[in-house]
């Protein structure tokens, strides 16, 4: 549940976001539909909210085509999909594994998940570096991996605080 993970990490949410979120599979429409009927709880009066609120969690096209009714133009789609990676990474870091090996599996499968972007703090062994596998494979590494995503997901989540 990606929309509860962003409002746990209180960051902004946008029916921009949400139509990302939508169409890359990251948000379910049962989700978009739970969404529609808080808005409305908080004074939401949108004909569109209504009808989301209303609509069969199954017809995906129908409640895509209310979301995109409601988009904000004007936000920045790749600071949208930030919001979205780093629900994504927050629930892959939130307890450490306590497993090394699956620890930097897990790692390694977050990342690839997400395209391996340029801001990527994960290392993979033998991938522009010359760690051995037992190098790679070490408590120690998984440990350092671990920080260093631990304070990636700090910096992201701190600058999309305010966004």
């Amino acid at each position: 549940m990606i929309l509860n993970v962003i409002k746990e990490l209180k960051i902004n949410i946008s029916w921009k976001m949400i139509y990302i979120g939508l169409c890359n599979g990251n948000i379910s429409t049962y989700e978009v539909v739970d969404y529609a009927m808080k808005q409305i709880e908080r004074g939401d009066t949108r004909p569109e909210i209504f009808e989301l609120a209303g609509a069969y969690a199954d017809d995906y096209e129908y409640i895509l085509g209310l979301v995109q009714d409601l988009v904000e133009v004007s936000l920045d789609e790749s600071l949208e999909s930030r919001k979205i990676r780093l629900a994504i990474v927050f629930e892959k870091i939130k307890n450490k594994n306590r497993n090394f090996v699956d620890g930097l599996i897990e790692l390694t499968e977050l990342w690839d998940s997400l395209g391996f972007p340029e801001d990527s703090p994960h290392i993979v062994q033998g991938v522009n570096n010359t760690l051995s596998p037992n190098e790679y494979y070490s408590q120690e590494n998984y440990d350092e991996l671990y920080r260093l995503n631990y304070e990636w997901f700090m910096k992201e989540w701190q600058y999309l605080q305010n966004k």
